[in-house]
C-alpha cells in the first residue's frame, strides 16, 4: 500500500511536472513564432523600401562584387539582375571615371562616414548617367550605396549659369552706370 501510494504521488508529481513544462513549451513556442513573425514582417518591409526606393541601391562586398541591387538600379542602367549581380561596381562608371571610383571605394571601405561623390555610370546601351552617389561601409564590411539621377539639375545649373553671363554681359555693355540697393534701401 505505501509503494502504491508512492507510486501514485510520484506519478501526480510528474503529471504536473509535464504538464508546468508543455506550459512553459508551448510559451516559448508562441513568443518564438511572434519574433520570428515580427522578424520577417521587418525584413519584408526593408525589402520593400529598398526594392522600391526612387534611387539605384546598390549593396557590395569588400571586393566590390555586386550582392544586392535594387528594381530602380535595374530600370535605369538597362541591365537584367543576373547580369549586374554578377558585374563589380568597378564595372559601372565610364571608362574616364573608374579610377577615380576605386579611389573612393578605398575612401568609403576605410573610414565609417557618410560620403557623397558625383559620379557617371555607364547604361547597357552605352548612355551615360551623372549621378550623386551616397555611400557608407556597412557594419558587416559590405558597401552600401544610392545613387540619384541629377542629370535634370546639372541642366538647371547650366541654364542659371547662361543666363548669369548673359545678365553680365548685358550689365557691361550698358554705357552708364549702374547703382544696387538691397531691399532695405543701403547702397551696395
Amino acid at each position: 500500500i505505501r509503494e502504491r501510494r508512492m507510486a501514485e504521488k510520484n506519478a501526480d508529481t510528474i503529471a504536473r511536472l509535464e504538464a508546468d513544462h508543455n506550459f512553459a513549451l508551448n510559451r516559448v513556442v508562441a513568443e518564438s513564432e511572434k519574433l520570428t513573425h515580427s522578424l520577417r514582417d521587418s525584413e519584408n518591409r526593408l525589402r520593400m523600401a529598398l526594392r522600391c526606393a526612387p534611387d539605384m541601391v546598390f549593396i557590395a562586398d569588400p571586393s566590390g562584387r555586386i550582392r544586392y541591387v535594387n528594381d530602380y538600379a535595374l530600370e535605369s542602367l538597362g541591365h537584367t539582375r543576373h547580369d549586374l549581380m554578377r558585374m563589380s561596381i568597378f564595372d559601372l562608371p565610364v571608362q574616364n571615371h573608374r579610377e577615380r571610383f576605386a579611389e573612393m571605394f578605398k575612401e568609403i571601405m576605410a573610414s565609417s562616414a557618410r560620403h557623397i561623390n558625383e559620379v557617371s555610370f555607364t547604361t547597357k546601351k552605352g548612355n551615360e548617367i551623372p549621378l550623386e552617389l551616397t555611400a557608407v561601409k556597412l557594419p558587416n564590411g559590405r558597401l552600401y550605396g544610392s545613387c540619384r539621377d541629377i542629370t535634370q539639375r546639372q541642366a538647371y545649373e547650366r541654364e542659371v549659369t547662361q543666363a548669369n553671363s548673359r545678365l553680365n554681359a548685358l550689365i557691361e555693355a550698358i554705357p552708364d552706370g549702374i547703382v544696387f540697393k538691397d531691399d532695405e534701401g543701403r547702397w551696395l
